[in-house]
């Protein structure tokens, strides 16, 4: 392919930019489209307006572009080849969530079959079909330059998607979901219901719009898990690791409730909303890759394990509210208490229930499914007398304490390492590994959401409880503890995921999201264990396990 400068230099470059609501840039040219550094180039020239000797193209109202085919694309710079022994900058069409991707051959779960990009020339074009599937998306990628020595790291640079479509979507129509080749029928920016988006006065350390507006700017690639997600997630469109992820998450959510003009959220909104959608589609994907090539259908790679999966339901529940979608709805009712809905009166599955074996069928995992209301299962599992066929208490081994809990333990609101696939692993204990690593970048969220009146359709009443829980236990400055010889104080940090080598900091979260929850929170609702008075100096010292 012919590099941009050389174009200019024979007179053929008619590069014009296009600026639409989000403000995405894009260059185009007689028969290419450059997005983010990667360039489609097709066998025949392109047109905004329908011209049967062209392809026609256009925009999504996040930027993204869409062409409508079938169409011969006869090169993707930067090109897909094989350097070193590791092939890079593979292209991918309509992933199949799992745990495989054909990207980079550097990053785990490496799988060929599915990379349509090496080999691409005049000779030899990708033909984008759409007879049979009528919207293709296309994923190119850059690889990193080197290859990182941590395993979990990403392996690649920079994402882009070209959607080819049957037929023009409409003007404001959102991108369609990447994952999968059943797509969800168009949504559109008209269906955005701008009064179920809160109007409060900023407060103090509110961070700049433009900075979620950047995070959320361009893709968000989550369709591979469970670990190490992180390798196919670029540098340049998102953050690598689950923490940060929500926490990013965490801040546009509540910066979309304050009292700004619909021009200045509009931006951010709809790049968040576009995340949320994509999110859709993927937990909502029908299709699954053979047991040959993936051990996890699309409904199980986002299982919580720690800070691993977490930052993917509230963009959902975000969108369902804001969209009133009836597909993202029917999602979130597959998920979070929908667990417990066949289950006996102390928690035994009857016949599904906790336990990756006893899951319902076509339940949802979200890696807030961490967050739980201890029942009587829970007390028998740590304290070694459960039904017979559980194995036996086995928590975390790097936890300092492990306490058992205790009849008086039910009905509270608690978090656990993988506690809906592995029920038998929780512990009372308060200071135990990654609680503080999941807890103060979802706090914004769970307000968020509160502020929205969109509790119901999270479908998750623990995790909005335990939040409560949370906050409550931050807030009362008195509590200290002693970790191996370590005093250690609650208090607020800009770096919610610190972990010391001495044990855990429990962080409630940054300044703007703490000053949001202390400025608003008891005006939504109760604040757990209240359940009328919206006061919340019925602090928990009393049941929360410190000895």
């Amino acid at each position: 392919m012919k590099t941009l400068s050389l174009l200019k230099r024979e007179g053929l470059f008619h590069l014009f930019i296009l600026f639409i609501s989000s403000n995405a840039w894009a260059a185009v040219g007689p028969n290419w489209i450059e997005q983010w550094g990667i360039t489609w180039l097709f066998d025949r020239n392109i047109s905004v307006d329908s011209d049967s000797r062209m392809y026609q193209y256009g925009q999504f109202v996040n930027g993204d572009y869409w062409i409508i085919g079938p169409v011969n694309i006869i090169s993707i710079s930067p090109p897909c080849t094989i350097t070193g022994g590791r092939i890079i900058n593979g292209t991918m069409i309509n992933p199949i969530p799992s745990n495989r991707q054909s990207y980079d051959s550097a990053a785990d779960g490496w799988l060929p079959e599915f990379n349509v990009g090496l080999g691409i020339d005049a000779g030899n074009p990708l033909f984008v079909d759409v007879s049979k599937v009528p919207v293709n998306s296309l994923i190119s990628t850059i690889s990193t330059d080197t290859v990182p020595s941590k395993r979990g790291s990403p392996r690649l640079q920079t994402a882009a998607i070209l959607t080819v479509v049957s037929s023009a979507p409409s003007a404001d129509a959102f991108r369609p979901p990447y994952a999968g080749n059943i797509k969800p029928t168009e949504i559109r920016k008209a269906h955005i219901d701008w009064d179920t988006l809160g109007d409060l006065p900023t407060v103090q350390s509110t961070p700049s719009m433009s900075e979620s507006e950047r995070d959320f700017e361009r893709c968000w690639l989550v369709h591979k898990g469970p670990y190490p997600a992180e390798v196919i997630q670029p540098v340049d469109n998102m953050p690598d690791y689950g923490r940060t992820v929500a926490r990013k998450v965490s801040i546009a959510s509540l910066q979309l409730n304050l009292d700004y003009t619909k021009e200045q959220k509009e931006i951010l909104l709809v790049r968040f909303l576009q995340y949320g959608i994509d999110v859709y589609g993927i937990a909502d994907c029908q299709e699954s890759l053979v047991p040959v090539y993936s051990s996890y259908t699309p409904q199980r790679i986002w299982y919580g394990a720690g800070g691993i999966g977490i930052g993917k339901r509230t963009p959902l529940a975000f969108a369902a509210k804001v969209l009133n979608h009836a597909g993202m709805i029917s999602v979130l009712s597959k998920q979070g208490d929908y667990l417990w809905e066949n289950t006996d009166a102390d928690g035994y599955p009857d016949p599904y229930g906790p336990g990756r074996d006893n899951f319902p069928p076509d339940y949802i995992q979200f890696g807030e499914e961490q967050v739980f209301y201890v029942r009587q299962i829970h007390v028998d599992l740590t304290q070694n007398r459960a039904t017979s066929g559980w194995p036996s208490w086995s928590p975390d081994s790097r936890n300092e304490k492990k306490i058992p809990f205790t009849t008086e333990d039910i009905g509270l609101p608690e978090w656990g390492e993988r506690a809906a696939e592995n029920p038998h692993s929780v512990n009372s204990h308060w200071f135990i590994g990654y609680r503080s690593i999941t807890g103060g970048p979802q706090v914004g969220s769970a307000l968020a959401l509160r502020i929205m009146s969109a509790i119901d359709i999270s479908n998750h009443d623990a995790w909005f409880d335990y939040y409560d829980r949370y906050m409550t236990f931050i807030q009362d400055t008195r509590f200290t503890y002693e970790l191996n010889g370590r005093r250690i104080t609650p208090f607020v940090s800009d770096k919610p995921w610190r972990f010391g080598a001495d044990g855990p900091d429990l962080y409630a979260s940054e300044p703007f999201v703490w000053n949001m929850w202390l400025t608003y929170r008891a005006d939504y609702g109760p604040i757990w264990p209240d359940t009328e008075s919206h006061t919340g100096e019925d602090t928990l010292r009393s049941r929360i396990e410190i000895n």
